[in-house]
């Protein structure tokens, strides 16, 4: 049985760096934003990653459908988002300013999964002198185990959300550039 020791002053730096995420995502979701596509293509690619691997990981078929039907969830709300995206174009830098209300509700979704794991787990943490780890094996033991519906559902509606917004944002973004016109060349004269 795997225990990890438990000590209360542990949890600071996890809540810190949890209010410190929560910042940098309303931070995301408030104003201009630069499109930088290396950095969003970099984004898609390890949200379909990290969600190719979480299937692959060995589960029942329900708890696969748990995370196909969030993944299906966050990809709808996604989309949804981007219709209420607005681009611009500042000399020669792309913006896009993001619906900050479905943003900010998909990354509280998740938030508040987390703090409910913590509250769940710190009783047991106090009582026990130390956390046991379910299934030491699990890489998603922290939030409640991969066997659990809800804790896949919630991180597919976090994947399909930020997966498809973000190609989406990228794809609006090449449009806009592609609809600029070219500028004017001028000529010295000289011919």
């Amino acid at each position: 049985m795997n225990v990890l020791p438990f000590h209360g002053l542990a949890l600071l730096p996890v809540a810190a760096l949890l209010l410190y995420s929560l910042y940098r995502r309303y931070r995301r979701h408030v104003g201009p934003q630069e499109v930088t596509p290396l950095r969003m293509g970099l984004r898609v690619l390890l949200l379909c990653g990290l969600a190719v691997f979480i299937l692959a990981l060995p589960r029942s078929t329900l708890l696969h459908l748990g995370l196909i039907g969030g993944i299906a969830t966050g990809v709808a709300l996604g989309l949804f988002s981007l219709l209420h995206t607005r681009f611009e174009t500042r000399g020669a830098k792309h913006y896009y300013i993001p619906n900050i209300y479905i943003g900010l509700a998909v990354s509280a979704l998740f938030a508040l999964r987390l703090i409910y794991r913590f509250a769940v787990l710190y009783p047991q943490m106090q009582q026990a002198g130390g956390f046991h780890l379910p299934n030491p094996g699990d890489p998603l033991a922290a939030m409640g185990g991969s066997k659990s519906l809800l804790t896949l559902a919630m991180l597919g509606v976090v994947i399909g959300y930020y997966a498809s917004y973000y190609a989406g944002v990228l794809l609006q973004s090449r449009r806009a550039v592609a609809a600029q016109p070219a500028p004017a060349v001028e000529t010295d004269g000289a011919g």
